[in-house]
C-alpha cells in the first residue's frame, strides 16, 4: 500500500492480488456476483473501455473489501474517501490519478460526500468513459443506502450496474468464522465455528473480524461479552439510524 499526497489530500493505492478465499467462496451469492462483474470488466478494459459499478448495502457488510479483493486483482486500486476530498480541491485528486495512473478507482462511502463533489465526481466519470485511457479503467462507489444518494448518481449511463451487498447468510457466515478462526489464531483457535455461527446470527462480516480479532487476544471466555457488546452496537445504529445519520450529514454539507 502507498499512500500519495498532494497538498492535504491523503490517497490510498493499493495492490491487492489474488482474492481472499471467503470472498471467492461458492455459498456466497453476492460475492461470486461480484467476481463475475470482475470478469466482464475485464473483457472490456482489454477493448480500452471504462465500466463502472456501485456497491451498496448496510455498514460493515464488507462493500470496500470486495471491491478492493474481487476487482483489484484488475491492477493497482486507487482508494479516495470523503476525508480525502473534504481535505482538498476535487481538480487535486484528478491530478493525482493522472499521475498514478490506477487501474481501478473506489470512490468510497460517496453517500459521505457533499453535493459539490458528487458532481465533480459525476463530471469526471463522464469525461473519461468519453475519452477513457489506452488500458481501460474501473470505477467503483461504495454506498451504505440508495436512499441517501443524490438520484442523478442512478441515472442510466452513470453506474454500469448497481450490486447489492447483504449481510451473510448462515452459509456465509460459517464461512466468515472459519477463515477469521484462520487468519487469527491464537486463542481464537478453539472456538467452535458452528456455535459461533449460530451466535452471530445478523451480524456483518466486520462484526464477525472484530470478535474474533479480539477474543484471539484476550480468550475464549471473552466471545459471549464480545457478541453482547457488538449486538448492543449494531442495534443502537441500526436499519433507519445509519440512514437518518447520513441524510442529516448530508444536510450539513450542503448548508
Amino acid at each position: 500500500t502507498t499512500n500519495s499526497t498532494e497538498g492535504d489530500c491523503v490517497l490510498e493505492l493499493s495492490d491487492n492480488g489474488v482474492p481472499d478465499p471467503y470472498i471467492m467462496d461458492e455459498t456466497s451469492t453476492e460475492w461470486t456476483q461480484a467476481a463475475s462483474y470482475a470478469r466482464r470488466c475485464k473483457a472490456f478494459m482489454v477493448h480500452g473501455m471504462v465500466r463502472s459499478v456501485l456497491f451498496y448495502g448496510p455498514p460493515g457488510t464488507g462493500k470496500t473489501s470486495l471491491a478492493l479483493h474481487v476487482l483489484g486483482d484488475s491492477g493497482r486500486v486507487l482508494k479516495i474517501t470523503s476525508a480525502a476530498i473534504a481535505r482538498s480541491e476535487f481538480s487535486h485528486v484528478i491530478r493525482l490519478i493522472k499521475m498514478l495512473d490506477p487501474r481501478v478507482i473506489l470512490f468510497d462511502d460517496i453517500d459521505r460526500f457533499s453535493a459539490f463533489d458528487v458532481s465533480l465526481m459525476l463530471e469526471y466519470m463522464e469525461k473519461l468513459k468519453r475519452d477513457p485511457p489506452a488500458a481501460g479503467r474501473i470505477l467503483v462507489g461504495t454506498v451504505n443506502s440508495l436512499d441517501t444518494l443524490d438520484p442523478a448518481l442512478l441515472r442510466p449511463g452513470r453506474f454500469d450496474e448497481v450490486l447489492e451487498v447483504a449481510e451473510p447468510s448462515p452459509a456465509q457466515r460459517g464461512v466468515l468464522v472459519r477463515h477469521f478462526i484462520r487468519y487469527f489464531g491464537g486463542q481464537a483457535a478453539s472456538i467452535d465455528p458452528v456455535w459461533l455461527t449460530d451466535l452471530t446470527d445478523g451480524f456483518a462480516p466486520a462484526d464477525i473480524r472484530a470478535i474474533i480479532e479480539s477474543v484471539s487476544c484476550v480468550g475464549l471466555e471473552h466471545v459471549e461479552a464480545e457478541v453482547a457488546r457488538t449486538r448492543m452496537q449494531r442495534d443502537l445504529f441500526a436499519g433507519g439510524k445509519v440512514q437518518d445519520y447520513l441524510k442529516s450529514a448530508r444536510r450539513g454539507q450542503e448548508r
